[in-house]
């Protein structure tokens, strides 16, 4: 079984318990103010499927996050295949589709301890030893500060701004950057 191990952290695959911790943390609000709308139950238990199947097919993905100390699930962190979407209008850059997308949530009881950075260092290691990707990006919000912090540590680059669709029209949160790291 693929696992990622850091000082704090185990990132590991799913087990039954996490679909409500899950579920539970996609329901508070600061967690998820950066998703352009919430997810439903099924959406989020369609998601877990897809994390945890990806992690047993392809031996990445996003996995789920414990801390050590308490052996409490704790979020979710790793990389997924993102596809294009068609919705978004990001024409000029079509050609970067698919590709491999950083992906980090977590409860906000563990937000400003450096578990978020110290999660996506590993997984950067992970996808450097342990895969042949080459390239990772990130899609954040320009207000999603922790989420940008958390790209500047880890050496990502800006490449393209848009706003996104999703949002409704005018929003705040709307306009948005996508980062890119070679490996």
């Amino acid at each position: 079984m693929t696992h990622i191990k850091t000082k704090r952290l185990l990132l590991r695959d799913y087990t039954s318990s996490d679909i409500d911790r899950i579920r539970n943390m996609m329901r508070d609000r600061d967690v998820v103010q950066y998703f352009p709308s919430p997810l439903s139950d099924v959406e989020i238990e369609t998601l877990v499927r897809e994390m945890s199947g990806s992690i047993r097919d392809r031996g990445f993905g996003v996995f789920a996050v414990e801390r050590k100390s308490n052996n409490e699930m704790i979020g979710i962190a790793g990389i997924r295949i993102k596809q294009y979407d068609e919705h978004l209008n990001l024409d000029e850059i079509e050609h970067l589709f698919p590709c491999v997308e950083l992906y980090l949530l977590l409860d906000k009881r563990y937000w400003n301890q450096g578990l978020a950075t110290e999660a996506a260092e590993a997984v950067m290691k992970f996808v450097r030893k342990k895969t042949d990707i080459q390239e990772v990006y990130a899609f954040t919000s320009k207000l999603n500060l922790p989420w940008l912090n958390v790209i500047d540590k880890i050496g990502m680059d800006p490449i393209f701004e848009y706003t996104n669709p999703y949002y409704v029209e005018g929003h705040r949160k709307a306009d948005s950057l996508i980062f890119k790291i070679h490996t």
